[in-house]
């Protein structure tokens, strides 16, 4: 009897005397789903185990609304804002589960109202999908010909100040906001204190 055939037997075996589906609402069935796809690709070997244990993890991540940054580089977009640490950043984006918690998130603190599909953002700083399609500040930048906010002769102007007053009146309206909570929507957008600590290294 081959390998595969043992690996299939046992999993029978343990799982008998146990609906799992009741006891875990699913999340156990998605694992198996994902352990069966592999043996039955094994010639794809390692590649395989890892992609498919990675899955499980974001959604176990997902489910707990545990957000994990992926991104290794500080990406400073022109208005401040930290796209490396921003949930909805491409890189970021994990499962449609961390989407609709970012939808959420958004909606309660920023007052945004966003489709949770429609919660991902390639960054001002590249070519490609940005949430904010409307914003002031990328093109005024651009005009301006400098990299940031930062470094405009005209910091802070009208284009900029909105951004900068949202976030300080969302930490005054939720002072008791969680550490979870703060990471994820206030800590990426807080953008006055790093504009202006580039402003001191000119």
């Amino acid at each position: 009897m081959s390998c595969c055939h043992l690996k299939l037997n046992n999993l029978n075996e343990s799982t008998e005397n146990i609906n799992i589906t009741e006891k875990t609402g699913g999340y156990y069935s998605v694992l198996i789903e994902y352990y069966l796809a592999f043996l039955k690709s094994t010639w794809l070997g390692g590649w395989v185990l890892i992609k498919v244990f990675r899955n499980i993890i974001d959604l176990f991540r997902a489910r707990r609304n545990i957000f994990k940054v992926r991104v290794r580089r500080a990406i400073l977009a022109p208005c401040g804002f930290r796209c490396d640490l921003c949930p909805a950043f491409s890189e970021n984006v994990t499962s449609l589960f961390q989407q609709q918690r970012i939808s959420q998130g958004w909606e309660k603190y920023l007052r945004m109202k966003i489709e949770p599909k429609d919660v991902v953002c390639g960054g001002c700083v590249y070519k490609g999908k940005v949430i904010d399609r409307h914003c002031p500040v990328r093109p005024c930048v651009r005009k301006q010909n400098v990299n940031n906010c930062g470094e405009c002769p005209h910091f802070i102007c009208g284009k900029l100040k909105p951004r900068i007053e949202m976030v300080e009146e969302i930490r005054k309206e939720y002072p008791e906001i969680s550490k979870r909570d703060y990471r994820m929507f206030i800590r990426p957008y807080e953008s006055r204190e790093r504009l202006l600590e580039l402003r001191k290294k000119k």
